[in-house]
């Protein structure tokens, strides 16, 4: 029967990454380091280039340009997220880590210039994407030397070769006409996105001991950049001259769903019982919420800016179906886990809270005769409801607490 490896101890200047394991307990309360935190900056270029070149061609682009960004921010998101895995399962010391993320992020910075430089392109994006991958395949392919463990390696080598394979797709795509580079280039992301599903079995037995605080604390940063955006948008969208009544009810209700946004996902997500077992559906639940927070951000630049002369309703539908993904989005965390605290357990209900939401949303669809401003307004109406539930909740398990003499122990 094969066992759980102990934890090696990285030797010389650059040290071999090792697996985080049951038996490494070394790192009990390890939180998210100043590196990691720099790091994550250049991603908030990375989206914010997006929603910003988003924002501006909502009304001269056709659907394709809206696939195309959902694909550009699919890879930006896989980029981060497969680095921030990678650095929560394998502990690094010395330079290896330094000089991996220092070169990285001159090759997001890369991809940020050429996500502006128009679909002409976008064939360079994904070849410094390959890149990128490339150099997180060579990590794995390090940390795999000298192991002789077959399931250990077996895992690794996964990945060093699905991470290799975009990189090989990425330059292949160069020499092929562009349609033909397209589906090169999407069958490389799909199979990027596969990687950490194809290798899970291999790793069970060895159950990396995640640091769930630091992993729910990098994912929460994240989220926290995504929505950013829509404060910025918001607060920047239209010049002084330009502020009207109408404006400031846009910008007003903008800030609401941010607000609003922001304490849904910490409260129903971030503060939830993270279950070890689910760790990779709720890494990946993460894009969905990324990809829709991206395009309200972008929305809402686009409305305020151009709110009082838009003739089409598409981008007010966008809007609505956008809200209307990120609470089904959030019904599915639910269901992957735990509770939120000990007073305050999780209940079949807590899902409803949720669907309420979505179908007031999805009513406003066919409401022809609505404003931008009403149709705003009762988008944040109604992603207000579950906030409200809980408060009572959490109000109610303190009175519960007090009562029965426990408050102390949970303060």
């Amino acid at each position: 029967m094969n066992q759980t490896p102990k934890p090696e101890i990285p030797e010389g200047l650059f040290g071999k990454p090792i697996l985080r394991t049951a038996a490494n307990e070394t790192e009990t309360h390890r939180k998210a380091t100043w590196l990691d935190l720099f790091f994550d900056l250049f991603f908030v270029a990375a989206i914010g280039t997006i929603s910003h070149m988003f924002s501006h061609a909502i009304g001269h682009r056709t659907r394709w340009f809206f696939i195309e960004t959902i694909i550009y921010i699919t890879a930006v998101w896989r980029l981060w997220s497969s680095i921030t895995y990678f650095f929560e399962r394998y502990k690094t010391q010395g330079l290896t880590k330094r000089l991996f993320m220092f070169v990285q992020m001159f090759l997001i910075a890369g991809m940020v210039l050429t996500i502006t430089g128009g679909p002409e392109v976008s064939q360079i994006f994904f070849l410094i994407y390959g890149i990128a991958k490339w150099l997180l395949a060579a990590m794995y392919l390090r940390a795999n030397t000298g192991n002789k463990d077959a399931h250990y390696c077996k895992n690794n080598l996964l990945q060093v070769y699905g991470n290799s394979a975009v990189l090989i797709a990425s330059i292949v795509a160069l020499f092929l006409p562009g349609e033909r580079a397209g589906r090169i280039l999407l069958g490389a992301l799909a199979v990027d996105l596969l990687i950490p599903y194809l290798g899970r079995a291999t790793l069970k037995y060895l159950a990396p001991s995640f640091e769930t605080d630091t992993y729910s604390e990098r994912f929460g940063l994240f989220i926290i950049i995504v929505l950013g955006e829509s404060v910025l948008g918001a607060v920047t969208g239209v010049e002084r001259e330009q502020l009207s009544g109408i404006n400031l009810t846009l910008i007003a209700g903008a800030l609401m769903l941010s607000f609003v946004y922001r304490w849904l996902y910490f409260e129903y997500v971030s503060q939830a019982t993270i279950i070890k077992k689910h760790i990779l559906k709720r890494t990946y639940l993460h894009l969905p919420l990324t990809i829709f927070f991206t395009l309200i951000s972008a929305l809402i630049v686009y409305l305020i800016e151009y709110g009082q002369t838009i003739e089409s309703r598409l981008p007010a539908i966008l809007l609505i179906l956008s809200c209307i993904w990120v609470m089904i989005t959030m019904i599915w965390f639910e269901q992957i886990t735990g509770s939120y605290s000990r007073f305050v357990d999780k209940k079949p209900q807590f899902v409803r809270h949720m669907i309420i939401p979505s179908i007031i949303m999805a009513l406003l669809i066919p409401s022809r005769w609505l404003s931008i401003q009403a149709i705003l307004r009762l988008i944040v109406g109604a992603a207000m409801i579950p906030m409200f539930i809980r408060a009572r909740m959490i109000t109610q398990a303190f009175q519960q607490a007090k009562e029965i003499g426990n408050i102390k122990s949970y303060q």
